[in-house]
C-alpha cells in the first residue's frame, strides 16, 4: 500500500518535481496529491511563476551562488513561525 504525502512533504519536494528527479513512485504520489490539493496547486502554481520571473530577470546561469546559511537559516526560522494555515494545505497531517 502506497502511503500518500502530507502537503509538508509535498512542498519539501516541490523543486525535484518540477525539475522531474525523483523516482517515477514518487512523482506519481505527488501528482496523486496535486489531483486533490488546490492549495498545493496554487503553490505549486506561484513558485513556477516566481522560477520564470527569475529566470527573466537574470537569465539562465551556469552556476548559482549558494544561499549565505544565515539566510536559509532566517527562512526556516520564519516558516517555523508562520501561522499553522501558511504555505500548508487542507490535507496536512502533521
Amino acid at each position: 500500500m502506497m502511503l500518500h504525502y502530507t502537503c509538508q512533504q509535498v512542498l519539501d519536494y516541490l523543486s525535484d518535481y518540477l525539475e522531474r528527479s525523483l523516482p517515477a513512485e514518487e512523482l506519481v504520489r505527488l501528482d496523486e496529491h496535486l489531483a486533490v490539493c488546490p492549495e498545493c496547486v496554487d503553490y505549486l502554481n506561484n513558485l513556477q511563476l516566481t522560477l520564470s520571473a527569475a529566470r527573466a530577470a537574470y537569465g539562465e546561469r551556469e552556476t548559482i551562488e549558494p544561499i549565505p546559511e544565515p539566510v536559509v537559516a532566517a527562512i526556516l526560522a520564519a516558516r517555523r513561525l508562520a501561522p499553522p494555515n501558511v504555505g500548508r494545505g487542507k490535507n496536512e497531517t502533521n
